[in-house]
Formats: structure tokens, sequence, C-alpha cells
């Protein structure tokens, strides 16, 4: 089960709740992040405050400080959609584009195989998105309050 720290910020019923997740990179940690590089390159991209709809197991109150968690498989399955489907569909776009340039005896099959690919990297994407919001539907994929935080932001 992966998990990360979280507040509550609204509670909309006894058993679904709101959180806010603030990650802080690792360099906040560290004793040269002054010199480095890398902590120059993460302060430009500094993440903002996500939120998620969460089941609330445990009931938790607005404003505690939670541990959300969600399983694995529901991360490697979004993974696999959010990145491979498109992928996938560019190629066998592409592979159609060539099989379509040769029916119509057209002498460049690149230029075919781009334009389809094209349209199938859209197809992908647009595809991806409609499962991956059908699955945000669905409870089992949905994180939940696992525990309170008792540290709260001494961790």
């Amino acid at each position: 089960m992966l998990e990360e720290k979280a507040t509550i910020i609204r509670i909309e019923n006894n058993q679904t709740s709101w959180v806010e997740v603030n990650s802080k990179p690792a360099c906040n940690g560290c004793q040269a992040k002054s010199g480095c590089a890398t902590s120059i390159v993460g302060q430009l991209f500094k993440q903002k405050p996500r939120f998620f709809r969460v089941t609330n197991t445990i009931n938790a109150k607005q404003g505690e400080q939670v541990i959300i968690g969600i399983h694995e498989k529901t991360m490697l399955k979004a993974a696999l959609i959010g990145y491979i489907l498109p992928l996938l569909s560019l190629f066998l776009f592409s592979l159609l584009g060539i099989q379509f340039a040769e029916f119509m005896s057209l002498k460049n099959t690149d230029f075919s195989a781009i334009i389809f690919a094209g349209f199938g990297l859209y197809f992908g994407i647009k595809l991806a998105s409609y499962q991956i919001l059908k699955a945000k539907k669905e409870k089992a994929y949905q994180a939940i309050i696992l525990r309170k935080d008792l540290f709260g932001n001494l961790s």
C-alpha cells in the first residue's frame, strides 16, 4: 500500500472526505541544498497542493492530519493506462498508416505513418482519459484514510 500524509479539509458525509496532500521534496532535509543545481531546478517546479476525495473509514475530523493510502495495483493500472495505452495506440496507428500508404500505392509511406501516428496518439490519450475517469468513480480505485497521523508535522 502506498501511503502519504494529508490534511482533511472538508467532510462531505460520514464516509467521504476531501484531503489536501502537499508533498515536500527531499531537498528540504539536505544540507547542501543551497549550492545544489537540483534544488534550484526543484524550486522552479514546486508542486502545488493536491486535493483528493477519500473514503473516511476512521471518522477523522476536519483539520486532522491523516495517512491516506492506495493499493499498488491501482497505481500500476493507472500508469499502464496513462502511459502504455497512448504509446501502443501511436504504434498501431503508425503501422496502419504504412499499410494504408502501401494499399494506396503511395511512394512515401513515412508521411502516412506520421499522420496516422498523430491520430493514434490523440485517440490513445482520449481513450486513456476516459478509462481513468471511469475508474475514478469506482470505489475500489479510491484512496482511503488508513490512520491518524499522531506525529503531525514533526516527521
